[in-house]
């Protein structure tokens, strides 16, 4: 549980704060050039992060990748008072690189996991 809470925090911090005080604290040009890098650059790298993380404890995490989206969409509406089908497709990829991360990083996981019980099962039976 504490980990959840630690998570939606941080997705908040990275995903609703951090547009809020770009689009309030600079001017009209530079807003739209850091809000692109956030939004192009900041945001996936996150995501990708997010992703290894639900994917090395995935059993606790499997709702994880929704908060990506369920929080952008939110503070998209919430910052710009209005409901953009963009602002749903940004989220919609945001969730696909968080699950994809996931289920990439399980599938490695697994994919170790099975080759050391072969390693150690050929041990096994030289012995």
């Amino acid at each position: 549980m504490k980990k959840s809470i630690e998570i939606v925090l941080f997705t908040i911090l990275v995903m609703y704060l951090c547009p809020f005080i770009l689009t309030r604290l600079s001017d009209q040009q530079n807003g739209q050039a850091l809000m692109f890098i956030l939004l192009l650059c900041i945001n996936p790298i996150y995501c990708l992060l997010l992703g290894i993380a639900c994917g090395l404890d995935w059993k606790n995490c499997l709702y994880y990748p929704l908060f990506p989206l369920i929080i952008f969409v939110a503070s998209m509406y919430y910052i710009f008072n209005t409901f953009d089908k963009a602002f749903v497709i940004y989220g919609l990829f945001y969730f696909a690189i968080t699950l994809v991360t996931m289920l990439v990083t399980i599938f490695i996981i697994r994919r170790k996991e099975k080759q050391l019980q072969t390693v150690l099962g050929e041990n096994d039976e030289t012995k």
